[in-house]
């Protein structure tokens, strides 16, 4: 198999890649990213894009500092820059409540995004293969799962694209070793504990040798029929969810419900909670056939409880889809002003910040991170205040600018912790929210005389 023919073809297929877009590749430093970063650089003059590589350090394994060696040193010989940057997982996993692998994949994403952001890139390319597609399918098989587990993971979905998707793992392996590139084995995939890695390693092999000796490609054509239904279906849905939806709370008229199906109905619940909740799991299908039931009985004043404290309630005129009061208290915080650089302690955000002054440089292009920022054309004083209704910005990359409450729905920044999010602003408007996002307005270029720096501790 030509592994480059095969990916071109995908790419162009399916519309992933626009001439002369910036893109970035995630790559950990196994086969199937190592592959498609190769790939991608081969392609770049015929894609007309510019390409970088972005490596994120989960620090969960000691074999982590390795794996980012391979990866910059192959970047370096290739010529390709490269952003690394290391999270501490299991630390930001007992903050968020959540367990360490959910919280690995929340952080790679966020880290994606604001790569993409910084640098002005529209497209990030991750390095799932079709073997992943097809083991992704089986296990959403056997848990149970809806129609949208049932489609697999997209080729895109904003500004994520999966150009490798159309190759199987084994060619990606044998494509790099042809050529003596240099890649890692997590050994966390040979783990039988895991539910994935029994499906991988002994029911898919089982249904090839026993069943059916193309599983995969069964698998593959069973989620890309369901992909062409379900579009048809969503669209409706989608469209009522953005117009109606907000950021603590989805108030639609009933009007527009009018000749709603059942299965519309499901899909309009899932997509709140996803979208405007940041709720993926727990949800089963009692708790939808309830939605339904609700909306189907035409009793005023009716409600229904689902976890995580959503409520959903049928009023004369509207049906309301909303989260637990407790999640939207915000402690008031009062505004304070930074006339200049220096350090400045803010107990009501239990936060230090420290301001700096920078020269600029042609060669000095930092990256921003959560607690730390680098911004060019500041004008001071800086105030920093919670987020208020209204709030907009322009992100890296932009034309024109988005509201505050729709890039953190994008991010899918969960509604307990949006106002313990500050906003930086100068004379000129919002300049920076940590974690989230940073203004076009500010970008440093070449001709950036001086630097701002913002570095943000937290008090213990």
């Amino acid at each position: 198999m030509n592994c480059i023919l095969e990916v071109e073809k995908w790419i162009k297929e399916k519309s992933l890649i626009n001439p002369g877009s910036s893109v970035i590749a995630a790559v950990s430093g196994g086969a199937d990213s190592m592959s498609m970063l190769t790939i991608l650089r081969s392609l770049k003059d015929k894609l007309e894009i510019t390409l970088r590589a972005a490596h994120l350090d989960h620090g969960i394994r000691k074999e982590s500092k390795d794996e980012k060696k391979v990866v910059a040193d192959y970047c370096k010989k290739i010529n390709i820059p490269l952003i690394s940057v290391l999270k501490d997982t299991p630390a930001a996993a007992v903050r968020k409540g959540k367990g360490i692998e959910e919280t690995a994949r929340i952080l790679r994403y966020e880290f994606l995004r604001q790569s993409a952001e910084e640098f002005g890139a529209s497209v990030v390319a991750l390095g799932h293969n079709q073997d992943d597609q097809s083991e992704t399918v089986l296990h959403h098989i056997i848990r149970g799962s809806g129609l949208r587990g049932l489609m697999g993971m997209p080729e895109k979905r904003g500004i994520f694209i999966r150009p490798v998707l159309c190759c199987r793992g084994e060619d990606l392996e044998n494509f790099l070793k042809t050529r003596n590139i240099r890649f890692v084995t997590d050994k966390s995939n040979l783990d039988i504990s895991y539910t994935r890695n029994r499906i991988r390693q002994h029911l898919l092999p089982m249904l090839r040798r026993e069943f059916n000796p193309s599983i995969d490609k069964s698998l593959i054509k069973l989620a890309e029929n369901i992909s062409e239904g379900f579009d048809m279906f969503s669209s409706r849905v989608e469209r009522i969810a953005e117009k109606y939806g907000e950021e603590n709370r989805v108030k639609i008229p009933l009007e527009e419900l009018k000749g709603i199906s059942d299965f519309e109905i499901y899909l309009l619940v899932d997509t709140v909670l996803k979208n405007y909740f940041d709720i993926h799991q727990d949800i089963e299908k009692c708790h939808f056939d309830a939605a339904k039931s609700l909306l189907r009985s035409c009793q005023s004043g009716r409600k229904i409880d689902l976890p995580h404290g959503v409520t959903i309630i049928l009023e004369q005129s509207y049906l309301r889809i909303l989260k637990d009061e407790a999640d939207n208290i915000s402690i008031r915080r009062p505004e304070t002003t930074i006339p200049g650089a220096g350090r400045y302690d803010l107990p009501s955000w239990n936060l230090t910040v420290s301001v700096e002054k920078l020269p600029g440089t042609e060669n000095l292009f930092p990256l921003s991170s959560d607690n730390e920022a680098y911004l060019g054309s500041v004008f001071f004083p800086i105030r920093i205040r919670e987020r208020k209704q209204g709030d907009r910005i322009r992100p890296f990359g932009m034309r024109g600018s988005k509201k505050l409450s729709d890039i953190m729905i994008d991010k899918k920044i969960s509604l307990s912790i949006r106002n313990h999010i500050p906003v930086f602003e100068d004379q000129k408007g919002i300049i920076w929210i940590p974690g989230v996002t940073t203004d076009e307005r500010i970008r440093i270029s070449e001709k950036t005389e001086q630097i701002i720096r913002i570095k943000l501790t937290k008090h213990n």
